[in-house]
């Protein structure tokens, strides 16, 4: 399922709070979208060796918690306009 590859699952309604946290099993890279009502959310991942590339767009008055495969945890409020963050992990 690509909610679980992508790793977002709604934490509050309409995914106004929401949890990025990709599973990528054997998978090099995702790529995937889901429509919210206060905007659209896309995750993008990619694994270099070891690591983990992740690049999240949060809509306007949502906030992303992302957990990387290394245990790095971080927050991401989408603020008035949307904003896009890479991590890597």
């Amino acid at each position: 399922m690509i909610s679980d590859v992508l790793g977002v699952q709604p934490v509050a309604p309409g995914y106004q709070t929401f949890t990025v946290d990709p599973h990528p099993g054997t998978l090099r890279w995702a790529q995937g979208a889901v429509p919210t009502p206060y905007g659209q959310i896309t995750v993008r991942w990619e694994r270099n060796g070891p690591r983990l590339s992740v690049t999240v767009t949060v809509p306007p008055q949502a906030t992303a918690f992302i957990t990387l495969p290394n245990g790095h945890h971080a927050t991401l409020p989408g603020g008035p306009r949307g904003t896009e963050r890479t991590f890597t992990g």
